[in-house]
């Protein structure tokens, strides 16, 4: 979900990228693809039109806690269209309102056509917040 659409989401737009991530629901309208799961709620990447190069970035909130926190998600790696690059999908912690961040998970090359699961543990102690 993104923030502004439920009470208890907490993920927003980065101002500093190249387009935006879409939400999709299929709880009131079926999918029409089959590796949309019924019944859910996702964020994608509409990437038509884009070229290499460009970026969409969500952002949960600053954590100020020295503590270490969970960050788990599904994705799904469609391939791109032919003679293109595929996806890259990059998750980065910022310390202190660096411009990117440390890189902690990529995922990129062929298209996986199944859903994968991913559970980081994300930690730092010495900065006064970071933001994944």
């Amino acid at each position: 979900c993104l923030s502004g659409q439920s009470p208890d989401c907490t993920l927003v737009q980065s101002k500093e990228d190249d387009f935006d991530w879409e939400q999709g629901d299929t709880r009131d309208r079926p999918a029409s693809n089959p590796w949309i799961p019924a019944g859910s709620s996702f964020l994608f990447v509409n990437t038509s039109g884009r070229y290499g190069g460009q970026r969409a970035q969500l952002l949960l909130p600053p954590l100020k806690e020295n503590d270490t926190h969970c960050v788990s998600f599904l994705f799904y790696q469609a391939g791109g269209r032919e003679g293109t690059t595929p996806a890259t999908l990059n998750v980065y912690v910022k310390e202190n309102n660096s411009p990117l961040g440390v890189p902690v998970f990529n995922s990129s090359g062929p298209a996986y056509h199944i859903w994968k699961g991913v559970e980081l543990a994300v930690s730092t102690f010495w900065p006064n917040y970071y933001q994944v």
